[in-house]
């Protein structure tokens, strides 16, 4: 059975020849990201980069923090900290947005320049270059999607990472959730059948299992 990277190599030479870009910059990319993060880059950071695409694509440009983790191009843009596409998958980006234009006045090409890649004029009469566009923007979903349904356990850092973001919250709170609920519930049933002398046990019990959870957090 073929791996996560052959499938996902097959299918960039592939949607690179339909759409006639270089990919060999993007497979080695892809080589150095699995090294580092494994399994992951296919079923977390490429359907995060997928969705940062989704909301470029609604706001007709690419925002300064869209796509962490991903370089940005260096643009010839004279705007200090302009950006331009992710280098990553740049050859289909690039057939979606662009960093300037030109436009010709009075038989002279006036280029405009952004701070952010902004999506590319389409002319309706253009077929060629909307079928090519389109054809990019299909392909750029197949590539950041095809994992995304399936789950891996992450790794030890990330496990680490999510405990500890679970303590910070649950020392912000007076009683942990868990007890509350519990807890809560307990009395109410408690209050109704056994009496309140037992309601004052659980009251008593309530404040010894904060104390403790406290303690071992």
């Amino acid at each position: 059975m073929k791996s996560r990277s052959e499938i996902w190599s097959a299918l960039l030479e592939e949607t690179g020849r339909a759409c006639s870009v270089s990919t060999s910059r993007d497979l080695q990319t892809v080589a150095t990201r699995v090294a580092a993060e494994g399994e992951s880059f296919f079923t977390m950071t490429l359907p995060a980069f997928h969705r940062d695409l989704i909301t470029a694509l609604a706001l007709g440009e690419i925002p300064s923090d869209a796509f962490p983790g991903f370089a940005r191009r260096r643009v010839s843009i004279p705007v200090k900290g302009a950006k331009g596409v992710p280098e990553f998958l740049g050859g289909f980006l690039d057939l979606l947005f662009c960093s300037e234009r030109g436009v010709l006045t009075d038989g002279e090409v006036i280029r405009h320049f952004y701070t952010q890649p902004v999506l590319r004029p389409f002319d309706v009469s253009d077929i060629e270059h909307i079928n090519m566009a389109s054809l990019a923007l299909k392909s750029l979903r197949q590539l950041t999607l095809t994992f995304s349904k399936e789950k891996d356990l992450c790794d030890d850092q990330k496990i680490d990472e999510a405990v500890q973001q679970y303590i910070s919250t649950d020392k912000e709170l007076d009683a942990p959730l868990w007890i509350r609920e519990v807890i809560a519930f307990s009395k109410a049933g408690s209050s109704r059948t056994l009496g309140e002398h037992y309601v004052l046990v659980l009251d008593d019990l309530f404040q010894r299992l904060t104390v403790r959870s406290s303690v071992e957090s």
